[in-house]
């Protein structure tokens, strides 16, 4: 599918979310926060005459949908094996769940992108 502006494609804009992969909850936090997005630009556009907003709206959950993409395949690739595993593979899992398990860093970042990456929009600015 190619990728358009959200402008271009009227407010059938929330195409992006379909695509995060097999984490339930990640498809589940993104579709969240682009509509919290999609908010702040459609109040900005009624509200104000501005189209800046919904011009930007795909770069910007874009960008979220494949951090989320690349965090869900991380988690399915380290937390399962698959029939062509190699040796190298194997041991490359073990070494990731290592780190995991002995960096504070790395715990943080799991929990950051588990639970949703930070909004590029503050909640106050969508409420009435």
């Amino acid at each position: 599918m190619p990728l358009q502006p959200a402008r271009s494609i009227g407010l059938s804009v929330i195409w992006p979310i379909l695509s995060v992969g097999p984490e339930p909850m990640t498809v589940l936090f993104v579709t969240e926060t682009d509509v919290v997005v999609l908010a702040r630009a459609i109040k900005e556009f009624y509200g104000h005459g501005r189209a800046e907003l919904l011009d930007e709206y795909s770069d910007v959950c874009l960008r979220r949908v494949w951090k989320a993409q690349r965090f869900s395949w991380w988690m399915t690739s380290t937390l399962h094996r698959f029939p062509d595993e190699t040796a190298f593979d194997h041991q490359r899992r073990i070494a990731d769940l290592d780190y995991l398990t002995s960096s504070r860093a790395a715990m943080m970042s799991l929990a950051e992108q588990y639970v949703g990456l930070p909004l590029d929009v503050r909640i106050e600015e969508v409420a009435p």
